[in-house]
């Protein structure tokens, strides 16, 4: 009888012990579950993920903005440039049906090396576009088409090297409204619409600026060197586009700001 009324305290007692655990425990996790909601409704909780659902709204609005950005360039470009090579227009200006008849003579002779306008050599302009026009005349056919594309391809190689130049003076957002501004300015666009020998210099000052920035803040004295050989190739492209001029305008433009950078 005594040990059945010992076994029965010991069996309360380790009852006890065992409700008074749980009790303790159960209390000890409702407290960090209140200290961990107390902690999530702070006010600098709340602000951070404010911040961080704003900041993710602001991303979403500018993969949109960038989207739709992108989307009027392509439109731009389609609508501007690519569209009228559809159209029968015929060769209006005078210097293009000058240089159209310069090209289509050199892919009769099979003279790709010097212009020539009724078997006499034409030295009044570089060789180089004269070349591209000649090889899309004879790749395309004898038609205003295959005159005008090789100013339309030289004209969205000028925008593209104005976006690039953009993008590493800025930022991508920049280059984004530069080449949307670029391919809608008229003079480039008119100028494009012409075989005119213009339109073909911007890609080579765009790159030349471009290969001598980079140049000017390189570290590296290889990819420097790598810098220097492409801003001279950039150079002979400008000669064989425009001549001199081709190298004139960039020339005055960065020694000006060499001299006001005080570089000198």
């Amino acid at each position: 009888m005594s040990s059945l009324m010992i076994g029965d305290g010991v069996g309360k007692g380790g009852v006890a012990q065992i409700q008074a655990v749980v009790y303790t425990v159960g209390q000890s996790g409702e407290e960090e579950a209140f200290a961990l909601e107390d902690e999530y409704n702070r006010p600098w909780f709340r602000t951070a993920r404010s911040w961080s659902s704003i900041r993710q709204d602001g991303n979403s609005m500018k993969l949109c903005e960038d989207r739709l950005l992108w989307g009027a360039v392509l439109a731009c470009a389609a609508a501007i440039y690519v569209y009228p090579l559809a159209l029968p227009t015929p060769l209006l200006d005078p210097d293009e049906g000058l240089h159209a008849t310069i090209s289509q003579e050199m892919v009769e002779r099979g003279d790709y090396g010097v212009p020539r306008i009724q078997g006499k050599p034409f030295l009044d302009k570089p060789i180089l576009f004269f070349a591209a026009q000649a090889l899309s005349l004879r790749t395309f056919g004898m038609n205003e088409a295959a005159a005008r594309l090789p100013g339309f391809l030289f004209a969205l190689l000028g925008v593209a090297t104005t976006v690039l130049l953009a993008r590493r003076l800025f930022d991508p957002g920049t280059g984004l409204v530069v080449a949307l501004i670029s391919l809608t300015l008229p003079v480039p666009f008119s100028i494009a619409q012409g075989a005119v020998h213009d339109v073909a210099l911007v890609p080579w000052t765009n790159l030349l600026l471009l290969c001598w920035w980079e140049a000017d803040r390189g570290d590296v004295p290889k990819r420097r060197l790598l810098l220097v050989g492409a801003a001279a190739l950039c150079v002979a492209l400008a000669l064989l586009t425009k001549g001199l001029i081709g190298i004139a305008v960039v020339s005055v433009g960065y020694g000006l700001f060499v001299l006001l950078s005080r570089q000198l």
